[in-house]
């Protein structure tokens, strides 16, 4: 049983890991001005804060067309 115990949580570790490296390898391409989501803007978390020119020209997009 403690076996178990041990390679569950090991495992556990394991997935944990690779989250925290993936969200901060994500943090560090938006900091750089990289694209993180392969140039599509739409529904990307990052677009309130990118300063790249596709997601500028996306919310000057979104901006005239909620404003008519």
């Amino acid at each position: 049983m403690k076996r178990r115990t041990l390679l569950r949580n090991g495992l556990l570790t394991l997935l944990t890991g690779g989250a925290v490296a993936a969200w901060r390898k994500r943090q560090r391409l938006v900091a750089q001005g990289k694209c993180v989501n392969q140039g599509i803007c739409c529904h990307c978390d990052a677009l309130d804060d990118c300063g790249l020119p596709r997601a500028l020209s996306m919310k000057q997009a979104q901006t005239r067309r909620s404003h008519g």
